[in-house]
């Protein structure tokens, strides 16, 4: 659930990526070459890093025509009805292209890359935070206005993932993972090991709230922004969880 709005914000994640994308570059699962031709400079006077440069870009583009491409075919006549050979006759590239960039159908909804995203943000956050502060505040950051987010997009994504079972394992073994990620944070921060209960019991909880936000973000048609949602989230955690009476 963690990756629910984070995969589905393509244009935040887009700019994001391009600036990681070199880094990444040993990592074929994630970003490779293409065997397109196209990607060769005709300026032969071009230095080395303007080449490379051009490179990625063209690579990002590729991958961003396979996933918008997809999503629309997987919309419109369903996630397992798609295959791979639609997705690439479509974008007219081939196969052996398509699983440098993706190593499942699946991944192209999930993208192996967005936990990291959403841990960063929140890793981001001053140590001198509590971990309820650095959820509040860090994912508030990565979700507000600036990130160029398509609501409608994002609840379709969603919607997609929420209603096909391999997509919805494949969410909720990320989710895991992603309280692992965030254990070890607060556990730096706290000069305490991972595996200390406190710390699993924050992680967890965290990775909880951010869940039942998003649900609650889909359930509701997105009438309620995704920050308000976690805000409020937030708000209930910081209190005293007796659920008195109202």
């Amino acid at each position: 659930m963690l990756r629910l709005w984070l995969l589905a914000h393509h244009r935040f994640w887009a700019r994001i990526l391009a600036r990681v994308v070199v880094a990444n570059a040993c990592r074929p699962s994630l970003i490779a070459p293409t065997c397109d031709g196209d990607l060769h400079m005709s300026n032969s006077s071009a230095t080395p890093a303007s080449r490379s440069g051009l490179r990625e870009r063209k690579k990002l583009q590729v991958r961003e025509k396979l996933q918008r491409t997809a999503l629309a075919l997987f919309l419109q006549q369903g996630f397992e009805d798609t295959s791979v050979d639609q997705i690439v006759a479509m974008v007219d590239v081939s196969a052996s292209t398509f699983f440098r960039y993706f190593p499942t159908k699946e991944d192209l909804v999930l993208s192996a890359g967005a936990d990291a995203m959403l841990v960063a943000a929140i890793a981001a956050r001053p140590a001198t935070e509590s971990p309820l502060q650095s959820l509040r505040h860090g994912l508030a950051a990565a979700f507000g206005p600036s990130s160029g987010s398509d609501h409608s997009a994002a609840l379709e994504r969603a919607r997609l993932i929420l209603r096909t079972p391999s997509l919805r394992a494949r969410l909720w073994e990320g989710q895991a993972s992603t309280a692992a990620e965030l254990a070890e944070i607060f556990a730096r921060r706290a000069g305490r090991a991972p595996d200390d209960l406190a710390v699993i019991v924050v992680a967890t909880t965290c990775a909880t709230a951010i869940s039942t936000a998003f649900l609650t973000w889909i359930a509701n048609n997105g009438e309620r922004s995704l920050p308000q949602l976690i805000a409020s989230v937030v708000d209930v955690l910081e209190s005293d969880l007796s659920l008195s009476p109202q």
